[in-house]
């Protein structure tokens, strides 16, 4: 006899159906709820949401009063196909703030979009700094430093895979061979930040540190790059901390992106 999860729809159709319920009522419904909404045994739902969970797409329902919400696996997965013209208009008027207290450089936020890091928004309190990061533009991430930040801070396999490509020398700082930028990525996550030295464009560095989402994790970061190579050198915690500052006063903004995206549907 046929499953009872399985008996008018596939196990595809199933799964998405579960994590359509959750979706809608995000850390409102118990395994109970769901089993109930969806006329399903509870042991199928059990079962269902086990492997869901494995899966990384759905969180929480590990007993009967915990609530459940989408997994982090999927809320990346759904964020990496979205569109990122919101990000760039709501975080603008901070990072044209944070230029203000060092104006020979550019400030921008990166963000992970499967294991490429791309950036989303920039500002440049010099224009000629201005085009060395603009939205839309991938960053390397064996010599970025904004990449790299957030790469310390995913599962090994997604760094793994962001490596697997050729790295390409930019300059003759840059580091190309895999496990030195891996030990590299070890070292960010320790100490908070992630610098490049002339490893893309001679006489340009950068500094970056990441930002911590509660909803996502760190799939931002927030950097400085320009003509900045002696400040990183002499001034680098108080830079540091100047980043810390824009990364928390943008947390919240970026904190909105689910019902940003909603309102806009």
């Amino acid at each position: 006899m046929a499953d009872d999860s399985e008996s008018t729809a596939g196990p595809l159709e199933r799964y998405i159906s579960f994590l359509e319920l959750i979706a809608a009522f995000p850390g409102e419904l118990t395994t109970a709820d769901v089993a109930h909404a969806l006329q399903l045994p509870k042991s199928t739902t059990h079962r269902l949401l086990r492997v869901l969970s494995r899966s990384g797409l759905v969180e929480g329902g590990d007993n009967k009063d915990r609530t459940l919400s989408l997994g982090n696996r999927l809320t990346r997965l759904v964020y990496a196909a979205g569109h990122a013209d919101w990000i760039e208009a709501a975080v603008s008027p901070t990072l044209i703030q944070a230029t203000a207290k060092f104006p020979n450089a550019s400030i921008y936020v990166a963000r992970l979009a499967g294991h490429r890091v791309f950036v989303v928004a920039s500002a440049a309190g010099d224009p000629r700094w201005k085009s060395y990061v603009v939205p839309g533009q991938e960053l390397p991430p064996h010599a970025a430093a904004s990449a790299k930040i957030i790469l310390a801070h995913q599962e090994e396999s997604l760094v793994e895979t962001a490596l697997a490509r050729p790295l390409q020398a930019f300059t003759p700082n840059t580091v190309t061979d895999a496990a030195v930028v891996r030990s590299e990525i070890a070292s960010a996550r320790r100490d908070g930040y992630a610098v490049c030295v002339e490893s893309i464009h001679e006489g340009m560095s950068a500094l970056a540190v990441p930002i911590h989402v509660p909803t996502d994790g760190v799939i931002y970061s927030v950097g400085i790059t320009g003509p900045v190579t002696r400040a990183i050198s002499e001034d680098l915690q108080s830079l540091v901390a100047m980043l810390r500052e824009t990364a928390q006063s943008l947390t919240p903004i970026l904190s909105l992106r689910g019902r940003s995206k909603g309102k806009a549907a």
